[in-house]
């Protein structure tokens, strides 16, 4: 009898380990794990929060997959980077857990996005020219910091960075504060280097004001902070404004994201004012 108990104490706490470390990797807070359903995305098609993320807090690693899992009431994103650790982040693209192992990918039912051999209509072919020119645009640079600069914490400590191993010390630093998910600020005075058509520009950057400048027209030229972006109102395509107003009248669309997988397949996820959420392809056909 006392090997049964001493057996059954050493299975209970095997387990709960495997759920502390594992658990997270099946399910959605609130989602049935039946209900879920997985897309892996092109890259370039992560939640740009999350990315925007992972180029502070882990700027010294490179992202090797990325995955949205959608569930009926809500969905999330995962990332995993090239050091095999892997990042959990929730609709908002903000960041729920760090993990030291991969995600569990094989643990979930696998989406399908298919246009059903119809003819796509003209909006379709135009957002595919619209996605060709993205593609060319991102490959464009912004801006750059020039070294040396420093950063706030979000604890007020400074870090600067002259080298690029110095960013590590960044990557460090949210090690030690793992509920910090606040991004770093910049200290002005900084220079930044601007690519034009003459060639680079070094520009003088004082303060916040400035930056936000500099960031409205570096985005007014490049078009990457689009993928995956929130969409709200007129963003969205009018065959799924109109499909939701047909089929759920009294609900409004909160948001919607307009994604592509790793094999090419354009897709939306919308969520509703009743946090339904519902998936269609890129000829706004509905998704089991």
């Amino acid at each position: 009898m006392k090997f049964i108990k001493f057996f059954l104490v050493i299975l209970t706490s095997f387990f709960i380990n495997s759920c502390s470390q594992f658990g997270d990797s099946l399910f959605l807070p609130g989602e049935d794990p039946e209900d879920i359903v997985l897309y892996e995305l092109d890259n370039e098609y992560l939640a740009p929060e999350s990315k925007e993320y992972i180029s502070f807090a882990h700027s010294s690693k490179e992202l090797n997959s990325s995955y949205i899992l959608v569930g009926k009431k809500t969905y999330g994103f995962e990332a995993n980077l090239n050091t095999n650790e892997s990042l959990s982040f929730d609709e908002d693209g903000a960041l729920r857990l760090e993990r030291d192992h991969p995600f569990l990918a094989d643990k979930y039912k696998k989406g399908d996005i298919k246009n059903g051999g119809k003819d796509r209509d003209k909006g379709d072919k135009d957002r595919d020219k619209d996605d060709k020119d993205w593609d060319r645009e991102d490959k464009e640079k912004c801006f750059e910091l020039v070294m040396p600069y420093t950063l706030i914490m979000p604890d007020s400590s400074l870090i600067t960075i002259e080298t690029e191993e110095d960013r590590e010390k960044v990557e460090e630093w949210y090690k030690n504060n793992p509920d910090s998910k606040d991004r770093p600020s910049i200290q002005f005075p900084v220079d930044i280097i601007v690519e034009t058509d003459e060639g680079e520009r070094t520009i003088t950057i004082n303060n916040e004001e400035e930056m936000k400048e500099a960031k409205g027209r570096c985005e007014r030229g490049r078009r990457d902070k689009d993928k995956c972006r929130k969409l709200h109102g007129d963003d969205i395509v009018d065959c799924i404004l109109e499909y939701v107003n047909s089929n759920y009248p009294n609900e409004e669309i909160v948001h919607a994201r307009r994604l592509k997988t790793k094999d090419g397949d354009v897709f939306y996820v919308v969520k509703l004012s009743d946090s339904t959420i519902l998936k269609f392809n890129d000829s706004c056909e509905l998704l089991d």
